[in-house]
């Protein structure tokens, strides 16, 4: 077994050590290799029968330890070859290698390349000899070789208070929390005498002590209204039924990978480089849930179908969830949201009354105005009870006039073709040749009074 556990600091990599070395130290071998890159958990271990043990502060003597183990593998290796196996047979003496913080090692200026090196060998050839290696990191990108995470058969990822996600070769995905142990604890169960679980895939989940995951019915709000409304102020300001210990945002108009990658980030967690959506999706939702937490998600209307079908799990795996969305007008927009409509309570954001509009008005205008009444009445008029809208517009009259009101009026004004402009002289030229010059002047002046006003927002452009 190559087994590789990754996960940020406090995300439970200590305590899935702890549990598995409570049965494999029970076990024969023929030599046991710890490697504490920490110097506060192995240490524990430290006295017993054949353990060699190296603490953080001896990396030389990791790579001393780690190339005589790695030499000796090509003797066994060859040894096999001779009497015409493939692999060793499981009478055969066999070894059990440990590296906390991993990364400890290989980023030694000067013993790290060696480490990798030996590292590397070792994972290629420790599974025709039955070895085992555990090793532990916060992030396999740059702690262990390319090589090395290769061959890696079986990834736990600590997503936080014990959670995580166990991806094995040629088995199914699963999750759980593993149930807290200390190295006192298992020092206990190491001289019990008790028969311990081989060291297979298959028994991971009972070795890590598995506590089953529970799915609660989380409350969720969904906030619903028209673009410039206010959703997002009001999803930010959303204010949880019960005690949460963080409140996590999440914008939904963002590539789902990047939003899961996000979620799970901000959890605590970290996120494997080449997880596929429905991983990611699954972590996110074990991250969530180890900390009772308040998720805001944004823009849930500019998310996928595919995102939307995700949004279920998350909100199961929340003490609280708020949504923002737009109000659905089309068919499309209704359909797509309909499977979370059923599920969150609705709340139908309503245009400002015109004291708080007023109110939010004055809060975002500059101390002087030349004409504030006037410039509060337009704003009012053009911001329609949307505080997005209203800020947008406030924030806009920097100078204290109204002229940027009028340009953000003229911006909203549906633009008119200027090439439909040029029928009039052509009617005009038409007249003179088949009308007199009184019907002339008067369908003139006519023509000028419908389009004066016209011509005039267009030229205001």
């Amino acid at each position: 077994m190559r087994l590789a556990i990754v996960g940020k600091t406090r995300s439970g990599k200590s305590t899935a050590l702890h549990r598995f070395l409570s049965h494999a130290l029970r076990h024969p071998w023929a030599g046991v290799i710890l490697l504490d890159g920490k110097g506060s958990e192995l240490c524990a271990y430290a006295n017993l029968p054949g353990v060699r043990y190296f603490g953080p502060d001896a990396v030389v003597s990791w790579a001393a330890a780690l190339n005589a183990h790695a030499e000796q593998m090509m003797v066994r290796y060859s040894a096999i070859v001779a009497r015409g196996l493939r692999s060793a047979p499981l009478t055969d003496p066999r070894y059990l290698i440990i590296i906390d913080e991993v990364q400890k090692g290989t980023r030694h200026a000067q013993m790290g390349k060696h480490i990798k090196n030996d590292l590397t060998h070792i994972t290629e050839q420790s599974a025709a000899l039955n070895d085992v290696i555990v090793v532990a990191t916060q992030r396999e990108i740059n702690a262990m070789p390319p090589s090395a995470r290769h061959n890696v058969n079986v990834w736990l990822r600590m997503l936080g208070k014990g959670y995580y996600y166990l991806q094995a070769d040629e088995r199914p995905t699963t999750s759980g929390r593993t149930g807290y142990l200390t190295p006192d604890e298992a020092l206990v169960q190491i001289g019990s005498g008790e028969a311990p679980l081989s060291l297979e895939i298959d028994n991971l989940g009972a070795i890590l002590g598995t506590q089953g995951v529970t799915q609660t019915r989380a409350p969720a709000t969904l906030y619903v209204g028209a673009a410039g409304s206010g959703k997002t102020w009001h999803l930010e300001h959303h204010r949880p039924r019960q005690k949460v210990a963080r409140q996590i945002y999440v914008d939904l108009s963002q590539p789902q990978r990047q939003a899961l990658v996000q979620l799970i980030e901000a959890a605590g967690a970290a996120a494997p480089p080449h997880a596929t959506i429905p991983q990611l999706a699954a972590m996110s939702a074990l991250a969530l849930q180890s900390v009772p937490t308040l998720l805001l998600l944004d823009n849930v209307d500019r998310a996928t179908e595919k995102a939307i079908k995700t949004i279920e799990p998350l909100i199961e795996a929340v003490s609280e969830c708020a949504l923002a969305a737009k109000t659905a007008q089309r068919p499309a927009e209704q359909r797509k949201l309909a499977p979370l409509v059923s599920r969150v309570a609705k709340c139908e954001i309503k245009p400002l009354e015109r004291s708080d509009a007023l109110s939010l008005v004055r809060k975002h205008l500059p101390d002087r105005v030349v004409d504030p009444q006037a410039t509060e009445r337009r704003i009012l008029e053009l911001g329609k009870g949307h505080p997005a809208t209203i800020v947008d517009l406030a924030t806009r009259t920097q100078r204290g006039t109204l002229e940027e009101v009028r340009n953000y009026e003229s911006t909203q004004i549906t633009p008119i073709n200027l090439g439909w402009m040029l029928i009039f002289p052509l009617f005009f030229l038409l007249l003179l040749w088949r009308a007199d010059g009184y019907m002339i002047a008067a369908l003139s002046m006519l023509a000028i009074m419908v389009l004066r006003r016209l011509l005039f927002r267009q030229l205001m452009r």
